[in-house]
């Protein structure tokens, strides 16, 4: 939906003139016949149960869109969510907080139930960037290298696809680290590479999981396995961006500047070129700093480091701009 349209104005339904698309309203009457459907199951598996008030009807009314959505998953499309969305415009202009809820409490179980069929390592990627603490992030990582299990939730702002890990416990499949770290570092990659980047939250949870994943490698960040993009060459723009901050002598000062660089401003602005909004490769615009980049620059510029034994001042000075910048991250990534 854009950010153009009220809430009440479904996906491509309307356009400049302000005439409704019929492709757009087709595709939301089909979803809500979709959403009737689920909602009338719903009310058939809760007749059944009668007397529930407060946290009990709420798990009552969760597992009846959990059995009403499982039946249908696999049918659903593009346009249920149209519709869902659509409804959940409608009630919050008719002031219907409970509608909204129950259309809510809908869409997270269907996004809970595709989350399940995706494969195992984007099930803990979509984990790690809805958990805001750094040593739950780590025991869903230590627990999908286990072989999976159960472990208690947590409230988060949320993660891919807005969903929020609520009180009940949570399934973390198994999953092996390599792939964790490729299937987060694929997502940072694609993010990094069209600008201007669209989502630094999203960008931000990624790096963090990413990072995670890597600090439990045998060999640490350093591990050879971690170098999945194999940069032959360190990025000139991040290079640059890294001089600079070696040269920052007041720690608050230099915090400032990643923090605004990671979120976007000063050296981590885009600039459009005259091609006009265009991927990083063959651009001619100014490529900013992208955070990705960045850590992979500091890296890649320890490793080199501590093999030849450099100065002890220089690698402690970008130890500790790495640990800001992935403090950076994390308030950008769960504080905003």
């Amino acid at each position: 939906m854009g950010g153009a349209q009220g809430p009440g104005t479904p996906a491509g339904a309307g356009g400049s003139t302000g005439q409704p698309d019929p492709d757009g309203w087709r595709e939301l009457l089909r979803g809500g016949e979709d959403v009737a459907q689920v909602m009338s199951d719903m009310a058939n598996i809760l007749d059944e149960i009668s007397g529930l008030e407060g946290r009990d009807e709420e798990v009552a009314v969760q597992m009846a869109a959990a059995a009403a959505i499982a039946g249908r998953v696999g049918a659903l499309d593009q346009s249920f969510l149209v519709a869902l969305e659509f409804m959940m415009g409608q009630a919050d202009s008719n002031n219907d907080s409970k509608g909204r809820w129950l259309l809510e409490v809908v869409k997270e179980q269907l996004l809970a139930q595709l989350q399940q069929k995706m494969p195992p390592q984007v099930q803990v990627v979509s984990l790690l960037v809805a958990t805001s603490d750094k040593n739950r992030r780590r025991d869903i990582i230590t627990r999908a290298l286990a072989g999976g299990g159960k472990l208690p939730g947590e409230a988060s702002p949320g993660g891919m696809g807005s969903m929020e890990m609520g009180a009940q416990e949570v399934h973390v499949p198994g999953a092996n680290l390599e792939e964790i770290i490729a299937q987060s570092d694929d997502l940072v990659a694609s993010m990094e590479e069209e600008l201007p980047i669209r989502d630094r939250r999203l960008l931000a949870r990624l790096l963090l999981a990413r990072e995670e994943a890597r600090s439990l490698m045998a060999g640490g960040i350093q591990d050879p396995r971690n170098d999945v993009r194999r940069l032959k060459n360190v990025p000139e723009t991040e290079v640059r961006f890294i001089s600079t901050l070696v040269a920052i002598k007041a720690p608050d000062a230099l915090k400032k500047r990643i923090f605004d660089v990671m979120d976007g401003r000063e050296e981590g602005e885009y600039k459009k070129g005259s091609d006009g909004p265009i991927k990083v490769q063959g651009s001619k615009g100014s490529a900013p700093v992208r955070p990705g980049h960045l850590l992979d620059t500091i890296t890649k510029v320890l490793g080199g480091m501590y093999r030849t034994g450099g100065s002890g001042v220089t690698v402690q000075q970008l130890e500790w701009i790495r640990k800001e910048t992935l403090d950076a991250l994390q308030r950008i990534g769960f504080s905003q």
